[in-house]
């Protein structure tokens, strides 16, 4: 078994992560957002319950037993039910220490999968990865024959470009801060972007829309949704095994982002605290098995 051991973000009682961020003793990064089906007539492609592989038992075998982003693919593709619209993204660290500081770059460093009601797609997209630096998740789908299958054409002729992969707003963000981008902390300040009401020098579209940012805050609308919480890795961390995490609504970088708080009693019948403020932590299988929840990490 290629990976005996891995740990996950979950919640007591899962048997998997269901926030989908698996750290393999293989060195893979496996991780995924979903993809937004518009047209609903798509469904007519869900399998019956005798035909397919619940999407958590296919992600667990396929995580424990490929021993590249490749076989990851192949294995998750088979079985599909259909109703876990998906862009998978697999990093496979053992490819980036070969290609580290060679001018030749390899296959198979990133993998990425979309699965749909009635498609599942994947391609190597490591030369897409070092041509650009960076690939944005922004749920939307990103491989051409994804789009086909979610009719995005037909869709953008209904809403514009809202649900399209290059006028997705978090693209714009993602453009607009990714050369600055150089460690963790820098990683992690744009994955926790939210420019509510910040004055800045150019058009950032989460000013007046909290909803539009990187992590997004919907409390401010008042809709308890958005973006929940952030786990970074790199190729160190990946050494050990290890990744930084932060539990809630980002706070970061901007005045105007108090912590999301519950009114009124509604948190107690789900066992949480009352508000949202909490450290980065380290997260491996050490401070899992001991508890060790304040092992944090300081950026």
């Amino acid at each position: 078994m290629p990976s005996s051991e891995m740990t996950f973000s979950s919640y007591p009682g899962i048997l998997s992560s269901t926030d989908d961020w698996y750290v393999t003793n293989n060195n893979l990064l496996i991780t995924e957002t979903t993809l937004e089906v518009i047209n609903i007539e798509k469904y007519k492609n869900v399998k019956s319950a005798e035909n397919y592989i619940p999407n958590f038992l296919r992600v667990l075998s396929a995580s424990r037993f490929s021993k590249t982003g490749q076989e990851w693919c192949e294995s998750i593709s088979a079985y599909n039910s259909g109703t876990y619209s998906s862009q998978w993204m697999v990093i496979d660290y053992n490819k980036f220490k070969k290609m580290k500081g060679k001018k030749n770059k390899k296959k198979g460093l990133v993998y990425m999968l979309e699965q749909t009601p009635g498609e599942v797609i994947y391609h190597d997209i490591t030369d897409h990865i070092t041509s650009t630096s960076y690939f944005g998740s922004f749920n939307r789908a990103f491989l051409k024959e994804t789009k086909l299958s979610l009719d995005e054409n037909l869709i953008k002729n209904l809403y514009g470009n809202t649900f399209n992969y290059f006028g997705a707003q978090r693209r714009i963000i993602a453009n607009h801060y990714s050369p600055y981008v150089k460690d963790l902390k820098t990683l992690k300040d744009l994955l926790r972007q939210n420019g509510y009401l910040k004055a800045n020098n150019w058009n950032d579209p989460s000013f007046h829309k909290p909803s539009k940012a990187f992590s997004a805050r919907l409390d401010f609308l008042g809709i308890p949704n958005g973006g929940i919480d952030t786990k970074v890795i790199n190729s160190e961390l990946m050494d050990k095994k290890t990744s930084i995490a932060i539990s809630g609504p980002t706070t970061e970088n901007n005045p105007n982002l108090i912590p999301f708080k519950f009114y009124g009693d509604h948190h107690r019948r789900n066992g949480v605290p009352k508000e949202f403020n909490f450290p980065y932590i380290i997260m491996n299988s050490k401070t899992l098995k001991d508890n060790s929840i304040n092992d944090k990490y300081e950026f």
